[in-house]
Protein backbone atom coordinates (compact mmCIF):
# COMPACT_ATOMS: atom_id res chain seq x y z
CA UNK A 1 0.00 0.00 0.00
CA UNK A 2 1.28 3.41 -0.97
CA UNK A 3 1.59 6.06 1.69
CA UNK A 4 -0.88 8.92 1.50
CA UNK A 5 0.79 12.31 1.57
CA UNK A 6 -1.14 15.31 2.86
CA UNK A 7 -0.29 18.86 1.87
CA UNK A 8 -2.30 21.74 3.30
CA UNK A 9 -3.04 24.97 1.42
CA UNK A 10 -4.04 27.88 3.66
CA UNK A 11 -5.71 31.05 2.37
CA UNK A 12 -3.88 33.81 4.26
CA UNK A 13 -6.83 36.23 4.27
CA UNK A 14 -9.76 34.02 5.22
CA UNK A 15 -7.80 31.21 6.90
CA UNK A 16 -9.74 28.68 4.81
CA UNK A 17 -7.73 25.56 4.15
CA UNK A 18 -7.84 22.61 1.83
CA UNK A 19 -5.90 19.42 2.25
CA UNK A 20 -4.48 17.70 -0.81
CA UNK A 21 -4.28 13.94 -0.19
CA UNK A 22 -2.19 12.11 -2.78
CA UNK A 23 0.16 9.16 -2.98
CA UNK A 24 3.91 9.69 -2.79
CA UNK A 25 4.19 9.00 -6.53
CA UNK A 26 1.44 11.52 -7.36
CA UNK A 27 3.11 14.19 -5.22
CA UNK A 28 6.28 13.80 -7.30
CA UNK A 29 4.32 14.60 -10.49
CA UNK A 30 2.05 17.48 -9.42
CA UNK A 31 2.96 20.92 -10.73
CA UNK A 32 2.21 24.20 -9.02
CA UNK A 33 -0.25 24.99 -11.84
CA UNK A 34 -2.12 21.71 -11.25
CA UNK A 35 -2.43 22.60 -7.57
CA UNK A 36 -3.77 26.05 -8.54
CA UNK A 37 -6.42 24.39 -10.73
CA UNK A 38 -7.46 22.26 -7.74
CA UNK A 39 -7.67 25.37 -5.54
CA UNK A 40 -9.79 27.07 -8.22
CA UNK A 41 -12.21 24.14 -8.24
CA UNK A 42 -12.58 24.26 -4.44
CA UNK A 43 -12.42 28.00 -3.64
CA UNK A 44 -13.46 29.47 -7.00
CA UNK A 45 -10.38 31.69 -7.12
CA UNK A 46 -8.97 31.91 -10.67
CA UNK A 47 -5.51 30.37 -10.92
CA UNK A 48 -3.98 33.60 -12.26
CA UNK A 49 -5.13 35.41 -9.09
CA UNK A 50 -3.39 32.93 -6.78
CA UNK A 51 0.09 33.37 -5.37
CA UNK A 52 1.38 30.25 -3.65
CA UNK A 53 4.17 30.69 -1.13
CA UNK A 54 6.22 27.94 0.48
CA UNK A 55 9.32 28.38 2.66
CA UNK A 56 9.34 32.11 1.87
CA UNK A 57 9.42 31.57 -1.90
CA UNK A 58 6.70 32.24 -4.45
CA UNK A 59 6.08 29.02 -6.37
CA UNK A 60 6.32 29.14 -10.16
CA UNK A 61 3.54 27.45 -12.16
CA UNK A 62 5.80 25.12 -14.19
CA UNK A 63 7.66 23.65 -11.20
CA UNK A 64 6.85 20.36 -9.52
CA UNK A 65 5.78 20.63 -5.89
CA UNK A 66 8.41 18.03 -4.99
CA UNK A 67 11.15 20.11 -6.67
CA UNK A 68 10.06 23.05 -4.51
CA UNK A 69 10.73 20.90 -1.44
CA UNK A 70 7.06 20.29 -0.56
CA UNK A 71 6.66 17.14 1.53
CA UNK A 72 4.08 15.30 3.65
CA UNK A 73 2.38 17.52 6.27
CA UNK A 74 3.76 20.75 4.79
CA UNK A 75 1.64 23.90 4.49
CA UNK A 76 1.58 26.13 1.41
CA UNK A 77 0.23 29.65 1.90
CA UNK A 78 -1.98 31.28 -0.70
CA UNK A 79 -2.28 35.02 -1.23
CA UNK A 80 -4.79 36.53 -3.62
CA UNK A 81 -3.30 38.71 -6.32
CA UNK A 82 -5.78 41.37 -7.39
CA UNK A 83 -5.55 42.78 -10.88
CA UNK A 84 -4.90 46.51 -10.94
CA UNK A 85 -6.86 48.74 -13.30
Amino acid sequence: LERIMKVKVCDCETERTIVLSVTEEQLKRITVLQLKKKIQSVFGIPEDHQRLIFAGQQLEDHRLLSDCGVKHEDTIHMAIRLRGG
